[in-house]
């Protein structure tokens, strides 16, 4: 059988339903890896001041980020009884929207007094794929809802 362009057309498109990005919708989530290029906004905004201050904060946006790949260091009291595996889920209390999810960053071998929470993006709009955005950011900018509660 013949199959022409018009019959192709027929065929029902399927989508992952995910955000574009760019007129590309992705795959997989990625949220959290194109967030570099809010790290690049933010640092082109201070760039563009122009001022002896704002190239430092420049410098430390470049180095230090906020928008991708966020996550809290966690100082413990006492080291850790067991080995915390990367990717291990955690649960913890943020400053103001109740329970905040991520994973271990890295992982933490027995004896450890520190761990990184790395925290879980959303697939929503890549402006708020996390509710937690400090690093390096200008404090004007900082988004601390969805942080882990400093206690």
């Amino acid at each position: 059988m013949k199959f022409t362009l018009a019959a192709l057309s027929l065929i029902p498109f399927v989508s992952a339903s995910r955000p574009m990005i760019a007129g590309y919708e992705p795959g997989s989530s990625v949220t959290d890896h194109n967030a570099i290029d809010l790290d690049q906004k933010a640092f082109e905004a201070q760039l563009g001041l122009a001022t002896a201050d704002s190239f430092t904060k420049a410098k430390e946006i470049y180095n230090g980020g906020g928008h991708s790949k966020s996550y809290a260091t966690i100082e413990l009291t006492s080291g850790l009884v067991a080995d915390l595996q990367k990717d291990a889920s955690l649960t913890g209390e943020s400053v103001s929207i109740g329970d905040v999810k991520g994973k271990v960053y890295s992982t933490a071998p027995i004896g450890s007094t520190t761990v990184k929470f790395k925290y879980n993006p959303s697939e929503d709009t890549q402006e708020d794929h996390v509710k937690c955005k400090v690093g390096a950011l200008p404090i004007e900018d900082q988004m601390h809802d969805g942080c882990l509660e400093a206690t």
